[in-house]
C-alpha cells in the first residue's frame, strides 16, 4: 500500500510510493469541462501512480463531495514520464469511480437513506510541463474519456463540452487541463 525508499533503483508499486530520486508531487488543474482536479503522482519517472479527485470547482473549494451529480470523481491510474532538461511529459492512463444518488427513502436510517450507483470508465492523459524553479511545475495537457456500451450509463447526465463520435460502440470526451504541480522531493 504505501513504499519507502531512501533512493530508487527499480520500480515502486504501490498506492503511494516515496523516494529523493523518484516523482513525488501533488497537482492541481482546472479543465475546460468546468471541474478541478487534485492528484499525487508518486512512484519512479517510468511508472509512477496516480490517485485523486475530479470535482466541480464550487464542490472543491467548498469541500462538499455529494452524489448528487457525477462532478466528483475518483481516479486511479499509472504514469510514465519523459524528462528533456526543464520540460517534461507525462502519459497516463487512468480508472475513473463516481456514485450517483438514484433515490432518496426518508423511512429509512441516515445509513440506509441514498441509494447509490457506482460508474467506472477508463480515461488517458497526455502532458507537457515546465519547470521554472525547483519543485514547481507548469502544465497543460488534454484528458481523453472513452465511452463504450458497457459504460454507457456514465456518461449520461455528464457536462462535457465535446463529443467526438468514432462508432456506435465508441465515444471519446476530450477536455484541455492547465494547473500547476509541487515536488515534495
Amino acid at each position: 500500500l504505501i513504499n519507502i525508499a531512501d533512493t530508487l533503483d527499480g520500480y515502486q508499486i504501490g498506492l503511494i510510493n516515496y523516494s529523493r530520486t523518484g516523482v513525488f508531487e501533488t497537482g492541481f488543474s482546472y479543465t475546460s469541462n468546468n471541474t478541478m482536479r487534485a492528484v499525487l503522482n508518486s512512484g519512479n519517472r517510468h511508472i509512477y501512480t496516480v490517485i485523486g479527485i475530479a470535482a466541480s470547482p464550487k464542490n472543491f473549494m467548498e469541500g462538499k463531495f455529494s452524489t448528487k451529480d457525477n462532478k466528483n470523481v475518483l481516479i486511479a491510474g499509472l504514469g510514465s514520464r519523459l524528462e528533456i532538461g526543464k520540460f517534461n511529459f507525462d502519459f497516463e492512463i487512468q480508472g475513473n469511480l463516481f456514485g450517483l444518488e438514484i433515490e432518496k427513502d426518508e423511512t429509512k436510517t441516515e445509513e440506509e437513506m441514498y441509494n447509490v450507483d457506482l460508474f467506472a470508465y477508463p480515461s488517458g492523459r497526455v502532458c507537457a510541463g515546465f519547470t521554472p524553479v525547483k519543485h514547481i511545475k507548469l502544465f497543460a495537457g488534454l484528458i481523453c474519456s472513452f465511452e463504450t456500451k458497457e459504460n454507457s450509463k456514465a456518461f449520461e447526465k455528464s457536462e462535457h463540452n465535446k463529443k467526438i463520435k468514432i462508432d456506435d460502440e465508441l465515444n471519446i470526451y476530450p477536455e484541455i487541463e492547465a494547473g500547476i504541480c509541487f515536488s515534495l522531493n
